[in-house]
């Protein structure tokens, strides 16, 4: 068994081995300009040639991504330099770099795409020593504005970051590869920009916020020109911003307050480029941020809600999926482990009867019900607590009266709740994780409406009424998206929330320092 171990070893080393480094272009130069084009086309043949042989695509010290695809682009332009025409750049080279110098009006990151590289080797394009053309120059000129434009590509219609860790990641998959179609487009109409727009999420937020990106770039520029026009007062809409609470002047005056904001709309930018929300004739969206619950149905919203999510140490989920399939009517309550061993017990060490004040029943762990009283509650911790504690349905139930489930990792759901006056305060960041739902029974009405078989409202009302515990089925079952998008932006508003999740941030400091 280890000799055989050793063998794969030692073949998988040869394999490896057998895999061809790099080998840069060598360094040519031209006397005259009549055979650029010729000259620079032999490199890009060769270099891509190397490249299907199983090697890497490198400029410098750059492995380029986007390899595969540079590769088929110029292998079906017959190895032209598409950007260049002997030693001057394209109308559609000049475009792609003003793009790129541009990126951060669209969220993005211009050192992402070559740009400096790109520069320099283009004020190379001439040895000032000899007075003779750099034909490598051009030709990595041409290679980086490929890669340049593929990756700008990917980026606007599927974001930078990965959804969990907020790391840069290259999100491209075999699907990807129309955009060397979209590319010979542009290339045939010059129209890089259109081409590279095209590629944006068609969402109405994203576009509000984009505007609202630039507006503030804007601004900044007119600081640091030390123009403040009376234009900075009269802005298109209204700038919300909780963060501040309502010194907008400080929103327009401050170069550090305009860079927090910016880096926040940088983030949600992102988010809406991971937006997986497709058509779709009822879904439920609930942003934590604004604590706010939306039904729609066919664009149209049926009933906006306040709601109630989890605390900064005991986070409601966001950027998940799911489908509503099921609500109860006077449902119990099932207490989380953690509830019930940290808050719960120690209550219980110190007054027994705070189990039948509260209405609660024990459990074993066969489901069995327990007679409290024949417990010693000081015998049991954290560590070890081998009961299940549940609360009756009534109107004191925590969850209240209806309680609305969707599949989720995260053992969560939406409710009512017996404390209505929470729903006045503005901070609601206040649970274990759930969603306590402001306008629960109108949302029930709605599901009875539309997604129920063989139960109405009047069923509603009359299990409501007699106070009698039931489940009611939902089909089709409704698509409910929970998300983290500290800005909404509407014609006449744009609305920033506190990133009480610090995930704004998170995202940010990620870009830093990658």
């Amino acid at each position: 068994m280890k000799f055989i171990a050793a063998f794969l070893i030692i073949c998988g080393l040869m394999f490896s081995s057998c895999k061809r480094s790099h080998e840069k272009a060598p360094e040519i130069k031209a006397e005259k300009t009549e055979n650029v084009n010729e000259e620079v086309s032999q490199i890009i043949r060769n270099q891509i040639d190397q490249f299907k042989e199983d090697s890497l695509l490198i400029i410098d010290s750059d492995t380029l991504v986007t390899g595969s695809w540079i590769s088929g682009f110029f292998t079906k332009n017959n190895f032209q330099p598409v950007w260049t025409n002997r030693t001057t750049l394209s109308n559609t080279a000049d475009s792609l770099l003003k793009f790129i110098n541009n990126a951060e009006l669209y969220g993005l990151v211009t050192s992402d795409y070559y740009l400096e590289s790109i520069l320099q080797k283009i004020s190379s394009f001439y040895n000032k020593s000899d007075s003779s053309i750099n034909i490598t120059r051009i030709y990595e000129v041409n290679i980086l504005l490929t890669a340049a434009y593929f990756k700008l590509s990917v980026h606007l219609k599927k974001g930078l970051q990965d959804q969990l860790t907020f790391q840069k990641t290259w999100k491209a998959t075999s699907e990807d590869s129309t955009v060397v179609n979209l590319l010979e487009m542009a290339m045939k109409s010059n129209l890089i920009l259109q081409s590279l727009q095209s590629q944006e999420p068609k969402h109405e937020q994203y576009s509000r916020l984009r505007i609202t990106l630039n507006i503030f770039l804007e601004r900044i520029g007119e600081i640091k020109a030390g123009n403040i026009s009376k234009e900075i007062q009269e802005t298109k809409f209204t700038i919300n911003d909780r963060n501040f609470n309502d010194t907008l002047n400080e929103i327009y005056y401050t170069i550090d307050s305009l860079k927090k904001r910016i880096n926040q709309l940088n983030a949600n930018i992102e988010r809406w480029r991971w937006e997986s929300i497709q058509s779709e004739s009822k879904h439920i969206l609930i942003n934590i941020p604004s604590n706010t619950f939306k039904f729609y149905s066919n664009d149209s919203m049926l009933l906006y809600s306040k709601v109630i999510t989890g605390k900064p140490g005991t986070p409601t989920p966001s950027n998940f999926n799911s489908k509503i399939s099921h609500f109860f009517i006077y449902p119990y309550w099932n207490v989380p482990y953690t509830i019930a061993t940290k808050e719960i017990l120690p209550k219980l060490k110190k007054d027994t009867t705070y189990l039948t004040s509260e209405n609660f029943e024990v459990l074993d762990r066969r489901n069995n019900l327990v007679d409290p009283s024949t417990i010693n509650w000081k015998r049991y911790s954290e560590k070890y607590f081998p009961f299940r504690l549940r609360q009756r349905d009534g109107t004191e139930n925590t969850l209240g009266v209806l309680k609305f489930m969707f599949s989720n990792p995260y053992a969560i759901y939406l409710h009512d709740t017996n404390s209505r006056t929470l729903f006045s305060k503005e901070n609601r960041w206040l649970s274990h994780g759930c969603i306590r739902l402001d306008k629960a029974k109108n949302f029930a009405q709605l599901l009875c409406e539309t997604s129920t078989y063989n139960f109405n409202t009047d069923s509603l009302n009359r299990y409501m009424e007699i106070k009698s515990r039931i489940k009611v089925a939902i089909y089709p079952e409704i698509p409910i998206h929970i998300r983290y998008y500290s800005i909404e932006a509407d014609t006449n508003n744009v609305n920033f929330y506190p990133d009480i999740y610090q995930i704004d941030n998170k995202m940010h400091q990620a870009l830093q320092n990658n």
